[in-house]
């Protein structure tokens, strides 16, 4: 937010208010934008000032557009700008921006000085900033003119003030109680759920662990991981012939005792070729007798798969027989000792597979037996380990979310405070006083008098023993200047002494022997009534002199009154 501190800084009001000014005047003769522009005289102690609130934390960038009214020189002209806390100390550094003398162009040539400098941070307990032009050195000469002063936050850009208008508002009432809280409106629908993503690959299967001895303890089943995706299939091979089955041979009787360890599997031979299938045979009459089955042989090896022959015509299915009725289910007797597991024979030759009867008819299903008991379940294996878990399929797209419900009843608005007391009006002239210094003699503890010619309102001077007295209240800035004579030894010192106490207030001196300038500056809050004298606080007199060739030019003092008071208590450090 664009933020500029100066009121009327265009001074297109017509009056200087808020401003304080020493000698300054509002004209219409010249301007840098708008109509009206401030013109102060080349006399020392000229000056315009303004007193703007402001917040620790602030800095600003500072803009005026100065310019000289003939071609006479100009006056040395300073800009400051001073923070002060709530008693109006001052803290922190202040900025400071000298125009030396001749130094501003002639406005008749429609040419300004444009000044801009930037601030440094206001510390902490800052509470308000005063800007100042001050005509610090005697010259004859031109007047200087004044316009579009500004003082903005560093961040903001520059908007000239405007006219002023109301007063300052008067503090914010107390904010009034919250109003209740709407109800809440209903939930809106959910979203439809988005697609489920493609199922990720099936992890690699765990190698195989060794084959245990006896009967392992069965442990718990794994979890079981997702199911990947399943591959493109392969192409398929042709069938080979196939070729013919050789009769089996007789089981041999099963031998007793403890069922040794497995061993290892065999490597499987390579597949011979398929026969090729046999013509079916007649259908058998009757039921033939099935003969023990011999002991398994090796497996041959495998032969490569030949190429699958054409597809002979399909008979007709044969009517389908009844089927017999299921005998009754005997009881189960118990499981007797596993014996030893004999020695495998040898394969018997697979032997020609008989012709397949036909099937008779199905009969009817008979009752179903009663179950017989279940045996006790085994001790469970050892889980294998767990196969790798497959990738985790993408996610799928986010439904669309559901309509927001009706905004809730605004509650109540809560009751507008107080409004605060309107501040009081500024006057439009402000107390001042403004003299030149004569030459004279000092005494050690001595007054400083003959301060003439000089202009005064709303304070008064007491020429005869050189005491000022306040008349209004409020907060004063006090500008003493003194030209010492080149006779003087180094570290004179001069001070405002107040109401006559012992303790003197802004003291200054000059540490080089031969004579110059000191100055006094004091900002303080006076009540009506206090008074104040310029004090010789040095150990020998002091002669104050004019300088060469320059009549009234032995010192100078300038008092105004820019404030009603201090923005809150008066802290002291």
């Amino acid at each position: 937010m664009i933020i500029n501190k100066i009121v009327n800084g265009g001074f297109e009001t017509g009056v200087l208010t808020p401003w304080v000014s020493v000698n300054g005047f509002i004209t219409s003769a010249f301007s840098h934008t708008g109509f009206n522009a401030v013109q102060l005289p080349p006399i020392v102690g000229s000056s315009l000032s303004q007193n703007v609130p402001i917040e620790a934390g602030d800095s600003f960038e500072v803009l005026a557009s100065l310019a000289r009214t003939s071609g006479l020189p100009s006056p040395q002209v300073v800009l400051t700008v001073q923070f002060f806390d709530a008693a109006f100390n001052a803290v922190g550094a202040a900025t400071s921006v000298v125009i030396e003398t001749s130094g501003l162009p002639v406005v008749e040539n429609d040419t300004w000085l444009s000044v801009y400098e930037t601030t440094p941070i206001a510390p902490v307990g800052a509470v308000s900033a005063t800007i100042i032009f001050s005509i610090s050195s005697t010259i004859v000469g031109s007047d200087i003119v004044i316009d579009d002063v500004a003082m903005i936050s560093s961040s903001a850009g520059f908007v000239p003030s405007g006219p002023s208008g109301t007063g300052a508002t008067g503090p914010t009432g107390p904010t009034g109680p919250t109003g209740a809280t709407g109800a809440t409106g209903p939930t809106g629908p959910t979203g439809a759920t988005g697609a489920t993503g493609p199922t990720g690959p099936t992890g690699a299967t765990g190698a195989t662990g060794p084959a245990g001895t006896g009967a392992g303890v069965t442990g718990a089943t794994g979890p079981t991981g997702p199911t990947g995706a399943t591959g493109e299939p392969g192409p398929t091979g042709a069938t080979g012939v196939t070729g013919p089955t050789g009769a089996t041979g007789a089981t041999g009787a099963t031998g007793e005792g403890v069922t040794g360890p497995t061993g290892a599997t065999g490597a499987t031979g390579a597949t011979g070729p398929t026969g090729a299938t046999g013509a079916t045979g007649p259908a058998g009459t009757g039921a033939g007798v099935t003969g023990a089955t011999g002991p398994t042989g090796p497996t041959g090896p495998t032969g490569p798969t030949g190429e699958t022959g054409p597809t002979g015509v399909t008979g007709p299915t044969g009517l389908t027989g009844a089927t017999g009725l299921t005998g009754a289910t005997g009881p189960t007797g118990a499981t007797g000792v596993t014996g030893a597991t004999g020695v495998t024979g040898a394969t018997g030759a697979t032997g020609v597979t008989g012709a397949t009867g036909a099937t008779g008819p199905t009969g009817a299903t008979g009752a179903t037996g009663p179950t017989g008991a279940t045996g006790a379940t085994g001790v469970t294996g050892a889980t294998g380990p767990t196969g790798a878990t497959g990738v985790t399929g993408a996610t799928g797209p986010t439904g669309v979310t559901g309509a927001t419900g009706p905004t809730g009843a605004t509650g109540a608005t809560g009751l507008t405070g107080a409004t605060g007391a309107t501040g009081p009006t500024g006057s439009t002239l402000q107390p001042f006083f403004n003299s030149n210094m004569q030459p004279q003699t000092v005494a050690v503890g001595g007054v400083v008098t003959a301060l003439n010619p000089f202009a005064l309102s709303g304070v008064t001077y007491t020429a005869a023993t050189g005491t000022f007295t306040f008349v209004t209240a409020g907060l004063y800035y006090i500008s003493v200047t003194i030209n010492t004579a080149a006779t003087t030894p180094a570290n004179p010192v001069f001070a405002l002494i107040v109401n006559g106490g012992a303790v003197p207030a802004a003291p200054g001196t000059n540490s080089d022997a031969g004579g110059g300038q000191l100055t006094i500056v004091r900002v303080q809050s006076y009540a009506a009534g206090d008074t104040f004298t310029i004090n010789n606080l040095s150990t020998f007199p002091v002669t104050i002199v004019n300088a060469p060739n320059e009549l009234n030019s032995a010192g100078h003092v300038t008092i105004h009154r820019f404030a009603d008071g201090p923005v809150g208590p008066i802290i002291t450090g």
